[in-house]
């Protein structure tokens, strides 16, 4: 992936290619990422940049909770010099693929139906929201549920817990696609039918087009936000991880 821009001037381009597929979870997972930015930066911002990025994309993706001793994130940069005021601009590409490349990574899962979008809006800062998003994303009970179409939200709030964010239950709102299935700690009144039509049309749709099923937690307690991927976990993962010996 790439994306370009005019900067003093002249045409800035970030670019950017990742392998995954399965032993997926930071920290230490079977992933290999390259990022090129050609304008100068000095090393100590660029790697303030970098550690941004990497902690909104990489960081906060799962397809299966293992973890691997090879993983590697690598960014370069050369070029002419460029102003520090142009520095965000910089920053919010950077952002822009690895968070790409980290969801395509996570859909490309071993056995993947579905990309699953776990936005928490609410919380007293990022890092507990992107802990809380994660822990969702990691859970094997939720990806399963997913796999099966079934909207356990459950499921869901029991992730939540377990993520070692604190947070009032009576708080939080809790959405499935459109469907407002917690109010305030309270269950609302769905169509769980519907809920479940919508996370079947997400398991047969166009690659990072409509195949992405989307939760929205607002934990109700903070101005933060942060976002985690994951992926279904399908009878074809088992099959991949156990018809093989090494």
């Amino acid at each position: 992936m790439s994306i370009e821009t005019i900067i003093q001037g002249r045409k800035i381009k970030i670019a950017g290619f990742a392998k995954g597929s399965g032993m997926i979870y930071p920290n230490m997972a079977t992933m290999l990422a390259f990022l090129t930015c050609d304008a100068g930066i000095q090393k100590e911002e660029w790697d303030k940049m970098i550690a941004i990025a990497v902690q909104k994309s990489f960081n906060a993706i799962s397809v299966d909770g293992e973890t691997s001793t090879n993983d590697s994130f690598v960014g370069i940069n050369a070029g002419e010099k460029i102003e520090k005021r142009f520095f965000p601009i910089i920053q919010q590409g950077i952002d822009i693929v690895c968070q790409n490349l980290a969801k395509n990574i996570a859909r490309d899962g071993e056995g993947a139906n579905c990309l699953i979008e776990v936005l928490v809006q609410g919380a007293k800062n990022t890092d507990d929201a992107i802990m809380l998003a994660k822990s969702i994303c990691n859970s094997a009970l939720v990806k399963t549920a997913i796999h099966g179409c079934d909207p356990n939200w459950g499921r869901i709030i029991s992730a939540a817990g377990n993520s070692g964010v604190k947070f009032n239950l009576n708080d939080v709102d809790l959405y499935i696609g459109n469907a407002h299935i917690l109010e305030k700690g309270q269950l609302n009144k769905y169509d769980q039918q519907k809920v479940t039509d919508y996370i079947k049309s997400r398991m047969k749709g166009r690659y990072l087009v409509d195949d992405i099923v989307e939760i929205m937690i607002n934990l109700n307690s903070g101005e933060s936000k942060g976002t985690a991927w994951g992926c279904d976990l399908s009878k074809k993962y088992v099959e991949i991880n156990s018809e093989y010996t090494t």
